[in-house]
């Protein structure tokens, strides 16, 4: 639902894979629930920089099978530099667990959860709240990781620069 109100902003209620453009930023978005769960095993997923889970914040008694699906996704070594969004659907339900809640039962602690930044973001699909301000957060964050990547890339150009330039001296001097 929630992939389907950004794509369409509409509520369609199949599972499908989607490329969704926001604010000139286009992703590709895909469902992993049931049939997509084995979607990671047996595809390619090439370079995943953002990773979005969608739970049912009325649902408590599948939070333990919510929980256990994220922290296998998050140690999968093809998602380790994805950037984590999670959002806390069905906040309109009086019954919703709140974001803080939710980060508890799911073992969101600390500023990095396996590595990675991580946010929580109140939502309610069927009417779009909470879902573009989210997104706005994943992008934020990781043009930022990006950014810190290059930067540290460049700085190694560099630092291996001088020392090619510290061994040819040493060359010329001996």
């Amino acid at each position: 639902t929630a992939l389907h109100q950004l794509k369409l902003g509409e509520v369609v209620t199949h599972h499908v894979l989607e490329v969704v453009e926001l604010t000139g930023w286009n992703f590709t978005a895909c469902d992993l629930g049931h049939p997509f769960n084995d979607l990671l095993r047996h595809n390619n997923v090439g370079d995943v920089r953002g990773l979005v889970f969608v739970v049912d914040s009325t649902d408590a008694d599948r939070l333990q099978q919510a929980r256990d699906e994220l922290h296998r996704l998050c140690k999968d070594k093809r998602l380790r530099e994805a950037v984590l969004l999670v959002f806390a659907n069905k906040q309109d339900v009086p019954t919703a667990l709140y974001p803080r809640e939710l980060e508890e039962k799911l073992g969101l602690n600390g500023r990095k959860f396996f590595g990675r930044p991580w946010h929580v973001q109140a939502c309610c699909a069927t009417n779009g709240d909470g879902l573009c301000e989210g997104l706005e957060w994943l992008q934020r964050e990781e043009a930022a990781r990006r950014r810190a990547a290059e930067e540290k890339a460049r700085l190694e150009a560099e630092q291996r620069a001088l020392e090619e330039e510290h061994a040819r001296e040493r060359r010329e001097l001996a």
